[in-house]
């Protein structure tokens, strides 16, 4: 579609003698994927960024899911025109002022970007940071759908 697109993915590398991603990192990694759910659930035609977040930020909450997003548009020339959703740097996630209050339409391309916290229990209950970037459309038809394959496993690095 000649977008400039973002993806994060994110790999293990095995310890010898390791043929798959240990189960614990796995469930951890779905945990990611629920989220990028939420998030996928709230995007509705005319709701404003701050809106979006707002609800996709509760959500997560209800669900005791440890989150951040901050997501963008995409477009051929980088992040493009729309309602941004959550910013890095905002870890009060207080309203975006501007971008934040552009309404989504459909027919347009996001690239949704997002943090959970696991603890992970096998590491002293460590934290666990899943972050996660996928390219998405957004249309009234279908509403969100994934520009290509791959955003629901943990990748295993030989």
């Amino acid at each position: 579609l000649g977008l400039c697109t973002d993806h994060q993915r994110m790999c293990y590398v095995p310890k010898e003698g390791e043929e798959e991603v240990p189960k614990y990192l796995q469930d951890a990694f779905k945990v990611g994927n629920r989220f990028q759910d939420i998030c996928n659930e709230n995007f509705v035609t005319g709701k404003l960024g701050n809106e979006i977040l707002k609800a996709v930020l509760d959500q997560a909450k209800q669900e005791g899911i440890d989150a951040h997003m901050y997501t963008h548009p995409i477009g051929h020339f980088g992040h493009a025109a729309g309602p941004t959703i959550g910013l890095y740097e905002n870890k009060d996630y207080k309203a975006i002022e501007g971008t934040g209050d552009y309404p989504l339409y459909p027919n347009t391309c996001y690239a949704p970007e997002l943090n959970v916290r696991v603890p992970i229990e096998e590491w002293d209950n460590q934290t666990l940071m899943v972050m996660l970037e996928e390219t998405v459309a957004y249309t009234e038809e279908r509403g969100i759908y994934y520009l290509s394959p791959g955003r629901d496993a943990m990748k295993l690095v030989k």
